[in-house]
């Protein structure tokens, strides 16, 4: 009798369980939906040619920096620009600041890894704290890649900076 007790314990922990877990991610869920239409709607991504929703990944930066989070991806003729959700940021990262792009499945940044989901959109480039590798993910990493490469943007040196600003 004692065992049943236990086992019904331990199935009534786990539906607990179970149950927590699916509302963290609904609310999770919805308030990244929540962000994103807050800063669809910011005037940093005004007059751009695309603007995606994106999870922002930035591994260790030479400064010691990480900056992490949902937003959207903004790309103009001249450069992209992230607008963070929370905390409210906007990162402006010139064309002729980017060194390098690619698309990967798997992300391997300095104290991230990641596999799996949407692809991630890499974006090597010159801040004023140094060089930087960040990551974008989001479902139109390719088409994102590709307008940067029909730009001519991608292996070119770094001669100005990105920003990130408030």
């Amino acid at each position: 009798m004692g065992g049943m007790r236990v086992a019904a314990v331990v199935v009534v922990a786990a539906m607990a369980l179970a149950g927590f877990v699916a509302v963290l991610f609904t609310v999770i869920r919805r308030h990244s939906a929540h962000v994103i239409g807050q800063v669809s709607e910011d005037p940093d991504t005004i007059g751009a040619t695309t603007t995606v929703a994106a999870l922002m990944e930035a591994g260790q930066s030479e400064s010691g920096g990480q900056l992490n989070g949902v937003g959207v991806l903004a790309m103009f003729p001249t450069e992209i620009r992230f607008v963070l959700g929370v905390p409210h940021r906007t990162i402006v990262i010139p064309h002729s600041a980017i060194g390098g792009a690619t698309v990967t499945k798997h992300l391997k940044l300095p104290g991230i890894r990641r596999a799996g989901g949407p692809p991630y959109l890499l974006v090597t480039w010159k801040g004023p704290h140094g060089v930087h590798t960040t990551a974008f993910q989001t479902a139109s990493a390719d088409e994102l890649l590709a307008g940067l490469q029909s730009a001519e943007v991608v292996g070119r040196e770094h001669p100005d900076e990105g920003t990130v600003r408030p």
